[in-house]
């Protein structure tokens, strides 16, 4: 079978500009093979790694304000747009992305050359997902995300593929299957999902009838003197009020069924609304900017103060209120900037206003379509900020609703157990004394019938479900034919990375339990010291971080052999966990991935022999693949203090090749 693998992104180079978690913009670039960010704590170095993911794929899930709230605010530069730039290649393929860091968006991308922009288009997040998924050869951007945030990044204290069932199979059918076998076999999946949580709700409903039928055949045994006492009238009242109230309680749920839907309109219009209003405001913003620029080149940042000494130069129209004032006074205001130079409120010294290059009657022109633009965008805002708060009115209501909705659902219910419970002592009551066939028999039989009526369907849905479950296996045995073939060049890659550090270590395959299906697929345990280890508890905190990272360097190392594509691989260390002898070990170990492809390994400046080795096991000259955090990124008053020993290890770490 000609299979076509999916491609992985490699990132080339990063630059962050004017991000205020550094001191000053970071650009490093990528090369095939070592690359270290290396530096003290809280200096930005896994902020660095979320960056990169971002500028790939988004926030994947994070706040939006994620990467501002990183940031203290005397360091926010207010004045500058803090963004991201990545250039990065999947297959042949060359391309950059510019993303905001405080403002989630792509500012603009280019694959080989052709540059789509957001001004241009406003569909633009859509546009670089379809281009992402046709150059990596897959069919879901969510694949896409899981392999960069789940296999290709490893934070200090993330994720263990080895022991993640669920996660493991994915990452393995994505990598070593044909592009779209990850989407069928989700799909399959998901069909047999739909169908046994249907027969297995049945057979729930079923067993709830079957546990009644016991309760009644159980009562039907105990004494019934206590029963004889309870007065049938009184008994058939109450089950007439509680039907009335029942009657009453279906009669609100319906209506608040009907109010869910009414007000789920109303926001699904209003939020159409409020995204129309909010991309007017954009365009119109933007618009503004535009043509501030054109008419006013100075050096005040703020575009608001070069209209207003325009509009009192030439319209004597008052800074603050927007009102004329008398020509003499406008001119002192004037002169006081233009000619003094200082500000007119507090006297401060300002620049000089640059010259215009546009003539008179054309800024008169641009001065109309500028008032113009900021009345139509302050009115948009009001508008927006209208139905804004109407759709957060909405919202409210819908929560409440739901929450009424639960308790009336809950209320009916109740209602209907208690209404069953008082007809059976009904039925106690109306025993026949002469040995016929007594109520509770007839209520036994009833419950049968229930519990037939849901064996029917059971019976009837059980084929479809055997089918679902056939497919699905079906493709899990191709999928295992698959695994069986990469096997053993994985348990072998595996093994070079291990040996030195537990001896005889291997991967081999076991069955375990999916969440998503209930059935048993292979994935790989490791097994050493003549056991398995399908579990994380079953191996120390040192081996289990060792064994992910040759789990993970193995992984992208076979994908390589197979299929030719490069992948950057980036591991933020945790050597702190081993001890002083095993340290040397585990930097050997990764040393050993040098040649296979791009490894970031992101590491605290520390006293031990883990960078060093490192280093001394790169065949290529180390100085431009190292990113020095005290360089860029903002030290505390420790680190001020301890700077000449940081700078020392530093200087150990360069010259540790030599």
């Amino acid at each position: 079978m000609n299979i076509e693998y999916i491609k992985l992104p490699v990132v080339t180079k990063i630059e962050v500009v004017g991000y205020g978690l550094f001191r000053q913009n970071l650009k490093y670039e990528f090369r095939n093979g070592l690359n270290l960010f290396i530096g003290g704590n809280r200096q930005g170095k896994t902020t660095t790694m979320y960056i990169i993911l971002y500028g790939l794929i988004g926030l994947y899930g994070r706040s939006r304000d994620f990467f501002s709230s990183r940031v203290k605010q005397e360091n926010i530069q207010k004045n500058l747009h803090s963004t991201v730039k990545l250039n990065f290649q999947i297959g042949a393929t060359k391309l950059e992305i510019e993303r905001d860091l405080f403002e989630p968006c792509i500012n603009y991308f280019s694959v080989n050359g052709r540059s789509y922009k957001k001004a241009d288009n406003p569909d633009i997040e859509e546009v670089y997902a379809k281009e992402i998924m046709k150059l990596a050869g897959i069919s879901n951007l969510a694949d896409y995300n899981f392999l960069l945030a789940q296999l290709l990044v490893r934070e200090e204290e993330g994720n263990y593929l080895l022991w993640n069932t669920n996660d493991q199979m994915r990452v393995l059918r994505l990598l070593f299957s044909y592009g779209k076998f990850d989407e069928e076999y989700i799909r399959l999946r998901e069909a047999y999902r739909k169908i046994d949580s249907k027969v297995r709700g049945q057979q729930d409903i079923q067993a709830q009838f079957r546990k009644r039928q016991r309760a009644v055949e159980k009562e039907k045994l105990e004494s019934l003197i206590g029963l004889a006492k309870k007065d049938p009238a009184e008994l058939q009242k109450r089950v007439v009020l509680l039907a009335k109230e029942n009657k009453q309680l279906t009669t609100t749920h319906g209506e608040v069924l009907t109010n869910i839907g009414e007000i789920e309109d109303m926001i699904k219009a209003l939020t159409q609304d409020v995204n129309g209003l909010s991309s007017e405001v954009e365009e119109l913003d933007s618009e503004i900017i535009r043509i501030e620029n054109v008419l006013f080149k100075s050096v005040y940042t703020d575009p608001k103060i070069q209209l207003a000494n325009h509009k009192l130069k030439n319209y004597h129209i008052c800074i603050f209120c927007n009102k004329k004032i008398p020509e003499g006074k406008a001119q002192v205001i004037v002169d006081n900037i233009e000619v003094e130079k200082i500000c007119p409120v507090c006297n401060s010294t300002l620049g000089q206003l640059g010259d215009s290059s546009i003539g008179e009657k054309d800024r008169e022109s641009l001065i109309e379509v500028l008032l113009k633009n900021k009345s139509m965008a302050d009115e948009r805002k009001n508008q927006l900020s209208a139905k804004q708060s109407e759709l957060d009115t909405l919202n409210k209501q819908l929560d409440e609703l739901w929450i009424q909705e639960n308790k009336t659902r809950e209320e009916l219910r109740e209602k209907i157990l208690v209404i069953d419970d008082i007809k059976l002592q009904l039925s106690a009551l109306e025993i026949d004394t002469i040995g016929e066939t007594s109520v509770f028999d007839r209520r036994i039989q009833s419950l049968q019938s229930d519990i037939d009526h849901y064996q029917k369907m059971i019976d009837e849905d059980r084929p479809e479900r055997e089918q679902a479950r056939r497919i699905l296996e079906q493709k899990n045995r191709e999928f295992n034919k698959r695994l069986e073939e990469v096997r053993e060049g994985l348990v072998k890659i595996f093994q070079d990375y291990t040996t030195s550090f537990l001896g005889e270590c291997k991967l081999v395959p076991v069955q375990q339990k999916t969440d998503q299906s209930m059935i048993y697929v292979n994935v790989f345990a490791p097994e050493f010291a003549g056991r398995k280890r399908y579990f994380k508890y079953q191996v120390s905190n040192s081996e289990a971080t060792f064994l992910e990272y040759a789990f993970r360097m193995s992984l992208c190392q076979l994908f390589k052999q197979i299929t030719g594509g490069e992948s950057l691989l980036a591991i933020e260390t945790s050597e702190g966990l081993f001890d002083i002898g095993s340290v040397p070990v585990l930097a050997e170990a990764i040393a050993k991935y040098y040649g296979v492809s791009y490894l970031l390994i992101i590491s605290n400046l520390g006293q031990s022999d883990f960078l060093p080795t490192l280093v001394k096991r790169s065949e290529n000259e180390i100085s431009s693949r190292v990113l020095n955090y005290l360089d860029i990124g903002w030290l505390n008053p420790a680190q001020e203090k301890d700077r000449e020993k940081f700078d020392a290890e530093f200087r150990k770490i360069l010259t540790a090749k030599r």
